[in-house]
């Protein structure tokens, strides 16, 4: 579906226009629906990239969902209740990589967590517990002190040991690269 849309150019503008149409090959039309289609998709990947590394999006939004995670944070009393009071703003939290991010309601990424709240290892301390889903309990560990070696529970996966962990993948790493026969012929 197009729509149609009518703009002024300064005469300087629709000269230029014109000789960069012909130039290009193409109606002044068609290079004004080109340079209009980059442009927003331009601005789309800057939006995108800029979510992603957490670089500035747009400092009105940001504040809009600063104040919206602070008074959803304003009571909550777990994560459950947090992200109850977030649904209840149209957004959510998510894990993304070792935090969290904002997300609306259809799961675009809005911004980092940490740019528009507390970090997520001060909400894990806050909430005594690690973000439900969160692909990273060793942080939770970390932030709340636990260890299985003191006997405290860990969140981390079952029967793991964190002071091991490291050892037991380098040992299966190196198990791939030993010789599946013998290399000496004991048979004789």
């Amino acid at each position: 579906m197009s729509q149609t849309i009518s703009i002024e150019l300064a005469l300087q503008d629709r000269e230029r226009l014109a000789e960069l149409s012909r130039l290009a090959g193409v109606s002044e039309r068609k290079y004004l629906e080109d340079l209009v289609e980059n442009a927003l998709s331009a601005a789309e990947r800057k939006r995108r990239a800029a979510a992603k590394t957490g670089e500035a999006v747009d400092e009105r939004l940001l504040s809009r969902w600063r104040v919206i995670v602070a008074e959803a944070l304003d009571g909550a009393t777990s994560w459950t209740d947090l992200q109850a009071r977030l649904a209840r703003r149209g957004v959510r939290y998510a894990p993304a990589g070792g935090g969290l991010e904002l997300q609306d309601r259809t799961g675009r990424r809005l911004a980092k967590g940490s740019v528009v709240g507390p970090s997520y290892a001060r909400l894990v301390a806050r909430f005594a517990a690690p973000f439900p889903g969160h692909p990273h309990l060793w942080i939770a560990d970390r932030v709340l002190g636990r260890r299985e070696e003191r006997g405290a529970p860990c969140f981390a996966r079952p029967g793991r040991n964190p002071a091991t962990a490291g050892r037991r993948a380098q040992s299966r790493r190196y198990s791939r690269l030993a010789p599946t026969r013998p290399l000496v012929d004991k048979s004789s």
